[in-house]
């Protein structure tokens, strides 16, 4: 999974320095906010997926950026209302830029989201009456119950995470992006500090972490057995449970 990974992220970061450093003739060309907006949104969810395997905090971080970067420039914005799939687009990103500040516990950024999820989902469904998004409504609903997920359940999603010590742990400007040898600096311009984890040789790699909220049993179950095939020969599962 790592190396394809690596790939993909390379490819899309390489993508992003492209259109940064030719904007002004691509735009002539043709090339939409929107697209450009749906480059970093890419990013963002490689990100976050690579967060979601291997629990460094540093990859959750370079997601909140692209996706906070997304939202104050508003990418999206032109032609929303008019085109059900730019709509669509917009919606996708509010979620999953909804789970990272979740994750993050950035309550403040979380209620904005949601309320702005809303207003675009009521807006939807008066400009596009022909299409469905009852989908939408539950995905709502279903944020505002996770985001009162109790504070036991954040410190057990932080405490199962290792942090480099003092001596391994140094800031940077701007997000990373992954080169043929690893993680260098580029990517978004701006001046977001973000934490570049190095590597500290005492500490074992961070476990990977699953988080359901109220699943169904098939769910559970297959959740737990991918898991369970992944774990090694002695490795421990640990399953916590909030009631």
């Amino acid at each position: 999974y790592d190396t394809y990974f690596y790939k993909v992220f390379k490819v899309y970061t390489q993508l992003w320095k492209f259109q940064q450093e030719n904007r002004q003739k691509l735009v002539e060309s043709g090339l939409k906010r929107w697209e450009i907006g749906e480059i970093a949104s890419r990013i963002g969810q490689l990100y976050f997926g690579q967060y979601m395997r291997t629990s460094e905090a540093n990859f959750l971080s370079e997601s909140y950026i692209f996706y906070e970067a997304i939202l104050t420039r508003e990418y999206f914005k032109d032609g929303l209302h008019q085109d059900v799939n730019l709509a669509s687009k917009q919606l996708r990103f509010l979620a999953r830029f909804l789970t990272v500040c979740l994750v993050l516990n950035r309550r403040e950024m979380v209620y904005q989201l949601v309320n702005q999820l809303k207003m675009l989902l009521d807006e939807c469904k008066r400009t596009f009456q022909e299409t469905d998004f009852k989908e939408w409504k539950l995905v709502i609903q279903e944020i505002v119950k996770f985001s009162e997920l109790t504070l036991d359940t954040f410190r057990m999603l932080q405490t199962l995470e290792w942090e480099p010590s003092g001596s391994f742990y140094q800031s940077s400007v701007g997000p990373t992006i992954v080169t043929g040898s690893g993680v260098t600096q580029n990517g978004v311009s701006g001046h977001s500090r973000v934490n570049q984890d190095i590597t500290d040789p005492t500490l074992p790699p961070n476990p990977r972490k699953a988080i359901l909220f109220r699943p169904c049993v098939t769910h559970f179950l297959a959740v737990l057995g991918t898991v369970s095939e992944e774990l090694p020969s002695d490795g421990i599962l640990l399953i916590y449970l909030s009631a």
